[in-house]
């Protein structure tokens, strides 16, 4: 799960989606990286590199709410482009 911090809503939606998950989805572990920084990257927990090794290394799913346009979306932490996934290197891992 990853958010931006726009609006508390943002980050309230994905940790009831991860809960839900928990609880009634069978899931053993649900990632939650939300943006929790400013507009220029500062003070944040996670980045774009984390985003990026939680796919490579096998999250089966990522599911973002905030802002985004038609070639990526745009968070205070980080920005994930359409560019951006010709680099992931994940090939079939679907694993923890």
């Amino acid at each position: 799960m990853c958010s931006n911090n726009a609006y508390v809503s943002q980050i309230n939606t994905k940790r009831w989606v991860a809960n839900v998950m928990m609880e009634d989805g069978g899931f053993i572990a649900v990632d939650t990286m939300m943006s929790d920084g400013d507009w220029w990257g500062g003070n944040c927990t996670y980045d774009l590199n984390d985003v990026t090794n939680a796919i490579n290394n096998g999250r089966s799913y990522l599911n973002y709410r905030g802002e985004g346009w038609y070639d990526g979306w745009s968070a205070s932490c980080y920005n994930f482009q359409v560019s951006d996934v010709s680099s992931l290197n994940n090939g079939e891992n679907l694993h923890l």
